[in-house]
């Protein structure tokens, strides 16, 4: 599926109501927006590929002498992959990206605002299925890492980034009750953090988490 949109925005003014009127400016704008995305699928269902993008620009009106110019995209995918009726894998795999930077219009210099770039991956495997094994697994791992760039930080060239994840592992037995069926699972998962900034030390959180739940 593919869509694009163009729209030229330009600069008006609305007036408020009161003792004293007051006109304020809305600056104009151009701004392009596409998105596309695809599909792949076997006919046995066992396979599926799938592709994604998305891309955004704005230039927005300034004063005269700058302009305000957005970027922002975002593009990934998701990969199935079926061993057979009890075993599958999936991959997940996301990038973002947004910016804004003040444009002088005159010496054509660029300056960053802001600034932000995060990617995700995700990799998860199942076993098991409802009344077929006496145990469902679900195992897998995410990881998610992100560097951001402002005007706000001492210089316009410093980079913050932080990387964070997670491992888990998820078993649930099913036993046949009398009253009906009752599950039993029990959830593992190791998390952890890692940030860097260049004004402070690379500090970095570890954590252990269980937990066991059962029921009809």
């Amino acid at each position: 599926m593919t869509s694009i949109s163009y729209i030229d925005q330009a600069a008006y003014s609305v007036a408020t109501q009161g003792t004293q009127p007051e006109t304020t400016p809305v600056m104009g704008s151009k701004s392009l927006n596409l998105s596309q995305r695809l599909r792949y699928r076997t006919s046995d269902l066992r396979r599926e590929l799938t592709g994604y993008i998305r891309y955004g620009y704005r230039d927005q009106d300034g004063d005269g002498l700058r302009r305000n110019k957005y970027l922002s995209h975002s593009l990934g995918g998701q990969a199935y992959q079926a061993f057979g009726e009890l075993h599958n894998l999936r991959l997940d795999y996301n990038h973002e990206l947004y910016n804004r930077d003040n444009f002088l219009s005159v010496s054509k210099e660029r300056t960053p605002i802001f600034h932000f770039t995060g990617n995700t991956v995700r990799l998860q495997y199942n076993f098991g299925a409802e009344e077929k094994t006496p145990v469902l697994v679900n195992a897998g791992i995410e990881l998610y890492h992100e560097r951001l760039r402002s005007e706000r930080f001492t210089t316009a060239a410093t980079r913050h980034q932080a990387t964070a994840g997670t491992i888990k592992l998820q078993l649930a037995r099913s036993t046949g009750r009398p009253n009906g069926i009752w599950c039993r699972s029990s959830r593992l998962s190791r998390d952890f953090a890692s940030i860097d900034t260049p004004a402070s030390a690379h500090t970095s959180r570890h954590a252990l988490r269980y937990s066991i739940s059962w029921g009809a």
